[in-house]
C-alpha cells in the first residue's frame, strides 16, 4: 500500500498545481491578438506544453530519491531526515482520506483524458492511412477518387496533403494552387504532429480547449499567410470560400476551412500582411529550464524536499 499512497499523495499535490499555471496563463492568452501568427503558435504551444512539462518535473523530482535508493540504498533520503512527511515510492506518504480522493481524482481524469485522445490520434492516423490508400500520391500530394470535399494535412509518420477529386475538378486552376500552397505550408512546418503532440499535452491542462483553439487559429492564419506570400491573397481568400462551398468533410489533420473563422481569414487576406513563419524558439527555452529543474531536483533533491514541506503543510 505504500506504492498506492504515494500515488495517490503526487496526484493530491501535482493537481491543484497545474490548474494554478493554466490559469496563469489565461491573461497571456488573453494578449495574444496583438502578435503575429508565428508569435501567437509560439505563444500557444507554450502554455500548452507548460502544464504537461511541469507535471513531468515534478514527478521526476518527488520520485528520483526512491529510484536512486533503489540503486544505492545508502542513498535512501528518509533515513537521514525527519523534520517533514515524507513523499517516497517505498516507505509511502502519510495520506488523509480527502487527499486520497483527490489524487485519485487527479490520475482517473488524467488517465481518461488521456486515453481518449491517443485513441482519438490512432484512429485520425488510421483514416488517414486509409484515404491515402484510395488516391495516388504526387510531390506529397494524394488526390483521393472522392465526391466529397477533402482538402487537408495529415500524417505523423509521412506528412502529406490529402485532397479529393471534387476538391480539384471544381476549383479554378489558380484556386487550386493556393489551396494546395496552404496545406503544404501546414506539411512543411509539421503542424500534424505539432497538432497530435499537442493534444496530448492539452489533455493534462485544464482550460486546454480555448489555448487549443488559438493554436488552430494561428497555425492557420500562418498558413494562409504562406500561401498568399507565393499565389496572392486574392486566390487564397477565393479558395477558402470556394472549399467552403464545397462543405468539407470530417476528415483527419488539418482541414483548409474551418466555417467559424471563414470571415475573418478571408478579410485578413484581403488586406494582406504576409509574416515569415518563425521558429517555435519560446517553446524550446521552455523545455530547456523544464529540465534544467528536473537536473537540480535529481542531483541536490532541493525540489524534493520542497514538494515534501508543501505536503507537509497540506496535512498537518
Amino acid at each position: 500500500m505504500s506504492t498506492l499512497s504515494f500515488v495517490l499523495a503526487v496526484g493530491a499535490l501535482v493537481w491543484p498545481i497545474i490548474w494554478l499555471v493554466a490559469a496563469l496563463a489565461l491573461p497571456f492568452l488573453a494578449a495574444r491578438r496583438h502578435l503575429s501568427p508565428p508569435s501567437r503558435i509560439e505563444l500557444t504551444t507554450a502554455l500548452l506544453l507548460a502544464p504537461a512539462l511541469l507535471t513531468l518535473t515534478l514527478l521526476g523530482t518527488i520520485a528520483a530519491p526512491s529510484l536512486l535508493a533503489l540503486i544505492d540504498p545508502s542513498r535512501d533520503h528518509c533515513l537521514g531526515h525527519g523534520h517533514h512527511l515524507h513523499l517516497c515510492l517505498w516507505h509511502g506518504a502519510e495520506l488523509p482520506p480527502w487527499l486520497a480522493w483527490i489524487g485519485a481524482a487527479m490520475w482517473t481524469v488524467t488517465g481518461v483524458r488521456l486515453t481518449h485522445a491517443a485513441l482519438q490520434l490512432m484512429e485520425t492516423e488510421r483514416l488517414g492511412a486509409a484515404l491515402t490508400a484510395l488516391g495516388h500520391m504526387d510531390d506529397a500530394v494524394c488526390v483521393v477518387p472522392s465526391s466529397r470535399g477533402l482538402c487537408h494535412a495529415v500524417g505523423l509518420l509521412r506528412p502529406r496533403v490529402l485532397v479529393s477529386k471534387a476538391v480539384v475538378e471544381r476549383l479554378a486552376p489558380d484556386e487550386l494552387d493556393a489551396a494546395l500552397a496552404h496545406e503544404r505550408a501546414h506539411v512543411k512546418h509539421g503542424d500534424p504532429r505539432w497538432s497530435a503532440a499537442l493534444t496530448l499535452a492539452a489533455a493534462i491542462s485544464p482550460f486546454s480547449g480555448w489555448v487549443m483553439a488559438a493554436w488552430r487559429d494561428a497555425v492557420e492564419d500562418a498558413a494562409d499567410d504562406a500561401a498568399a506570400a507565393s499565389c496572392g491573397g486574392e486566390a487564397v481568400s477565393r479558395a477558402l470560400i470556394a472549399v467552403a462551398r464545397l462543405r468539407l468533410e470530417p476528415a483527419p489533420g488539418l482541414g483548409l476551412v474551418q466555417p467559424q473563422g471563414l470571415e475573418r481569414r478571408v478579410m485578413r487576406l484581403l488586406a494582406p500582411r504576409p509574416t515569415p513563419r518563425g521558429s517555435r524558439a519560446l517553446w524550446g527555452a521552455l523545455a530547456l529550464a523544464t529540465l534544467t529543474g528536473i537536473g537540480i531536483g535529481w542531483g541536490h533533491e532541493g525540489l524534493h524536499h520542497a514538494a515534501e514541506e508543501l505536503w507537509s503543510a497540506l496535512v498537518r
